[in-house]
């Protein structure tokens, strides 16, 4: 599919001088990237051992697969609110609506117990990383005009991807589930505040 559409994608304007290319890493991109990181890492180090929590509150595989697949297809439509919305009012009150739900329904995991809950919880947080993280990427863009923060965004995704569950598979076996979705939702809260300083002051 990728192949198919690499044709679509316009050439570059010729008349982009290389010299103008920059590295500004300011304090505000530095923040910015700071919260990109807590975000992916928070998201992922929980959404990595959901099967296994719907184990521990002692659903059988076959329920647990129905219930995160309806929940990750819900999801999805995290990514049509940001079509539909745009930056029509800016991009901090996105930021601050989708990442206080996905912090309210992470710490919500804690009562996984409760089905309901528990379905409820792994389909907000998947509807508000799907709706947030455009959201951070566009932030990070916006710090130049080449695509060079975009890209390093993307890098900085990733290792936020990757570090979750390593923590999580640092802390589960000697504390269990409760102290990652604790450090998980912690940590949300603070991905809010770092972006929160670059969002009001980045057009």
């Amino acid at each position: 599919m990728t192949i198919l559409i690499l044709p679509l994608i316009p050439d570059v304007s010729k008349n982009i001088s290389n010299s103008n290319f920059k590295f500004n890493l300011n304090y505000l991109l530095i923040f910015a990237l700071i919260g990109l990181f807590l975000f992916q890492a928070s998201n992922m180090g929980v959404a990595d051992y959901a099967f296994e929590l719907g184990k521990d509150i002692g659903l059988v595989n076959s329920e647990i697969s129905n219930i995160l697949t309806i929940a990750n297809i819900i999801s999805i439509s995290g990514g049509l609110l940001v079509y539909i919305i745009g930056i029509k009012f800016g991009r901090t009150i996105p930021l601050i609506a989708g990442i206080s739900t996905a912090a309210i329904f992470t710490f919500l995991l804690n009562y996984s117990d409760n089905v309901t809950i528990y379905f409820l919880a792994n389909t907000m947080t998947g509807i508000a990383w799907a709706f947030v993280i455009p959201y951070i990427l566009g932030l990070c863009a916006t710090f130049d005009m080449h695509g060079q923060m975009a890209a390093l965004a993307g890098f900085i995704s990733k290792v936020g991807l990757a570090s979750g569950p390593l923590v999580g598979s640092l802390l589960i076996i000697d504390y269990g589930f409760g102290l990652i979705i604790n450090i998980a939702a912690i940590s949300l809260i603070f991905s809010l505040v770092f972006l929160l300083i670059p969002s009001t002051k980045q057009k």
